[in-house]
This record gives C-alpha cells, structure tokens and sequence, in this order.
C-alpha cells in the first residue's frame, strides 16, 4: 500500500489538464497526465498487489521511483530528522573558516561586523595549526580539511594565509587529508601575482567577490577608507585572474540598488563577456543587528521577485547559465553552523560556530589554546531543533528551518529562505527550458 508524500508541491496544471509536480526531498520535477494523477489521488485505497492492468503498475512504479508516492509505513519527517542529524555529528569533514584579520580596508554601510583591526599573529597561528592536528588525531574518519578565509578583508594580511596554507598542506599530506580552500574578499587586493601564488601554492579553488550595482551605485556602497570607489579596480582584477581561478561575483541586493540588477547583468555579461568565469548570483542584504535601518532590506518575497526576473535575464541571454541551478537541491542541514567540525576562528583564536557572530566574544564556543569544552553557546547550536512548522511544512528538505542564528536569536520560530517564495518560478522557467528544448528534437 502506498501514500501520497507529504513533499510534493504542486506547481501548475496546464492547459490539457496535465499537472506540474515536485517532490522537495526526491528533487524530481515531472508532468503528470490525468490518468495518472487520477491513481495519485486515490493511491491510499488502491490495492497495487490486486491489479492486475500492468498500465497501472507502471505508473505506480513511476510515481514511487519520483518520490511522488511512498510506502504507507514510511515515516517521512523521521528519514528527514535522520538524515539531518547524521550530518550534524556524523561528519567526515572539518571545516574552518578562518579570518586572519578583522580589519578592512574598505566601510561598506551594510556590513554587520566590526573592524577592529586586529591581526592573527605568529602565536595565534602556531595554536591553529595545533587544533587543526589535535582534531585529525582524535578522527580518523576525517578525511577532507576545507579553509574558507574570512575577515574583515583576509587579503589584508596575505602572509597570514601564505604562512598557514603551507602548514596546513603540509598536516593534510602527512595524513593523507584532502586540503582545499577559498577566500572571500572585497577583491581589491586580489592582483594576478596574488590570485596565482592563491592558486599554485594555498590551494584556492574559488573565490567570491562583490559587485554591487553600476558605477555609480556600487562606488556608494563599497567604499573604500578614503571614501573613493572600487568598482573600476574590483573589475580589472577580476579581469586579471578570471583565465584561472573560478570567480562568484555576488551582488549584494536591497532597495537601493534594486533597479541595477538588469543594467548590470547586461554590462558584466555583454561588455565583459563574463558567462563562464565569473559566475554571477544575486543575493539579499540581511538584517543581522541594525544594518537595514539605513539600507532598507527586501521582505524575502519582494526579493523572491528579483530573483525571478535576474533568473529570465540570465535565460534570455544562455540557458546554461541556469540550468544548473533549475531545480532546488535537498538540505540535510541549513548551514555548517548546526554540524560538529565546523568552526570559525577570528584573529584572537576565539571560536564560533556561526561567522555573523565573529568577533563576540560573549557568544565564542571556546579558544583553540584550550582544551575544547562544550559550553552553553556550543550547545545551542548543535542542539537545535526544527521548528514545529517547519515539519509540517513540504519545503522542509529544500530549506530545513532556514538560518538557524536566526531561530536561536528569535525563540525558535522559522526562518524561511528567499528559495521559499522563488522556486516554484524557477520551476515554471525550467518546465519553459524543457518544452523549448523538446519542440527543436
């Protein structure tokens, strides 16, 4: 006997009748005809085993192997709360962000962290090397060490990274541990000497940079110290360095630069010709204390409804600039945050499970010179559980409650992604892609 699985969406019925279905945990997009969706319907009363019209059996099959329907005794929310807990705690990977410095050199009006200035020094770095070791000691099912670096502006401090990279390499190959990393920078810093000795000697498969607008909007919004603009210098670097290190240009969205995101989607992917290298997204400006008061952050939906219209500029100009992201990937957890072997370590050794928080001490989880304690903060993070809505709701395995600093700093409630109110556009645009694809066969 079978059921209906409680994470299908419906997206459209079609003209002929014929229905639009996804299914959030087995990520498979499909077109039922009305004949099937009649046996989808009734499936809970039909007693597979008694038919014997093999039409029917087949689309059963079908429907079972799309995750459309389930085994009646299948237990949907527990094989999702398993599966989110083995990523928690059943980790192979140890994950570290690391900001060699909080400094920066330039005073974007957005940005949530606090530049103190401070650098990691020799010491500090020594201590890190001694908690990447004790930690592959102490796990041997580790087998991958991955590094983002973070700041402040990580490139201000260039020998930081050179200097631990080495090390770090060098603890990865004793133990036969696989080593990658990446850096997110403002790029200003990130020439093509700097990019390539990233590459050929630090093992940086990717970096992230920020554009955020045309000229004119992007030199008020990414300023350096001196109140000068950075567009000019962010896109000759990346112009420098895009033959050989993949590039994800973020652009960092709210109401004040809304209206850029077509001009300058047009101008990075016609005058630039960027379409391979970089990649470019969009993304929404989030309110982690005060920084929207001045920047007027969009409510998730408005910004769902950019993200649509950046999704069909993209199409109109090659569809292999978004086919890749067409159907919403499946989440065992939201973010690294919640999982054992993810930390993040600011210049001072201080430890955290979430990089938002970099820099408070007051919510450190520990410090890599001590023994590693699990305290109060430590434990929120790792012991959260999914909001009650949220096991009710069928995204659940596409978004898994959303940011959990959020739901730790607002007693538990929900925190629905952007994906939440954009995906079922993307599907439309992907259902678009398959009938164009079809009709040139």
């Amino acid at each position: 006997m079978y059921k209906r699985s409680k994470f299908n969406v419906e997206i459209d019925t079609l003209e002929d009748g014929q229905l639009l279905i996804y299914n959030t945990y087995s990520g498979i997009f499909g077109i039922m005809d009305l004949k099937t969706q009649e046996l989808y319907r009734t499936i809970e009363s039909v007693d597979i085993d008694s038919i014997s019209d093999r039409e029917i059996k087949a689309n059963t099959m079908t429907m079972l192997n799309s995750g459309y329907i389930v085994d009646c005794y299948k237990d949907e929310l527990g094989t999702v709360k398993l599966e989110r807990a083995k990523a928690q705690y059943g980790r192979n990977e140890l994950t570290l962000t690391i900001a060699p410095t909080m400094g920066c050199n330039m005073r974007c009006p957005y940005c949530f962290e606090s530049k103190n200035g401070k650098s990691m020094t020799p010491e500090i770095q020594s201590k890190v090397i001694d908690f990447v070791e004790t930690h592959l000691n102490a796990n041997s099912n580790i087998s991958s060490l991955i590094i983002s670096w973070y700041g402040g502006e990580p490139l201000l401090q260039k020998k930081v990274i050179y200097a631990l990279s080495e090390k770090l390499i060098k603890v990865c190959n004793k133990r036969n541990v696989r080593y990658g990393a990446s850096v997110i920078t403002n790029g200003a810093l990130l020439d093509e000497e700097t990019a390539k000795k990233l590459v050929h000697d630090c093992k940086v498969r990717q970096v992230q940079i920020t554009i955020d607008g045309m000229p004119e909007n992007h030199n008020k919004r990414r300023i350096f110290s001196d109140g000068t603009g950075s567009f000019d210098i962010i896109v000759k670097n990346i112009e420098a360095c895009r033959d050989f290190l993949p590039i994800a240009v973020r652009v960092n969205v709210d109401q004040s630069n809304l209206a850029d995101i077509e001009p300058l989607t047009k101008y990075l992917l016609e005058e630039k010709g960027w379409k391979d290298n970089p990649r470019i997204y969009i993304a929404p400006v989030t309110s982690y204390d005060e920084t929207c008061k001045n920047s007027a952050c969009l409510q998730m939906e408005h910004f769902a409804d950019a993200k649509r219209d950046f999704q069909k500029t993209l199409f109109s100009y090659d569809r292999d600039l978004v086919k890749s992201s067409f159907f919403p990937r499946r989440k065992a957890v939201f973010c690294g945050g919640e999982c054992i072997s993810n930390y993040v370590i600011d210049p001072e050794g201080y430890i955290y499970n979430c990089w938002v928080v970099i820099g408070e001490k007051e919510r450190a989880s520990g410090h890599i010179s001590k023994p590693f304690l699990i305290n109060s903060e430590y434990y929120k993070w790792l012991s959260d559980d999914l909001p009650k809505q949220c096991e009710e709701c069928e995204y659940l395995p596409m978004c898994m409650g959303g940011c959990p600093y959020f739901r730790i700093t607002h007693n538990g409630k929900p925190n629905c992604a952007h994906t939440r109110y954009s995906y079922k556009d993307t599907l439309r645009l992907a259902y678009e892609d398959y009938m164009i694809q079809k009709n040139k066969k």
